[in-house]
């Protein structure tokens, strides 16, 4: 998408500017060129990327989700609390209060949010 720009506009840059004094304009366009290529990109990372969930406030990998509820289903409820301090970079407690959000009066289980 972008490299078919980029080649279009140095096609137009060799046509039409035969001095330097067009450089400001010429850096300015290629800089567009450069920045919505990146942003195109960024966006195409972002639908590959695995879900993420949001657990206490913050954003956690499916993958940690899924370790979480293994850890929850076995009764490991220390492993659960050191993954998710992993995952947010949180404090023994605030990871706690997290996991123990999560429990669930009338089921009695701990439930993770879909």
């Amino acid at each position: 998408m972008a490299a078919d720009k980029f080649e279009n506009f140095l096609r137009d840059l060799v046509l039409n500017y035969d001095s330097y004094s067009h450089i400001s304009q010429i850096r300015e366009k290629a800089l567009n060129l450069l920045l919505e290529e990146a942003r195109y990109k960024a966006v195409e990372q972002a639908t590959k990327s695995p879900r993420c969930y949001k657990l206490g406030g913050f954003l956690v990998s499916e993958k940690a989700c899924q370790e979480i509820q293994t850890e929850l289903n076995l009764e490991r409820k220390i492993q659960a609390i050191n993954v998710v301090r992993q995952e947010t970079g949180l404090g023994l407690k605030e990871a706690k209060d997290i996991i123990d959000a999560l429990f669930n009066p009338k089921t009695q289980k701990y439930e993770l949010p879909q």
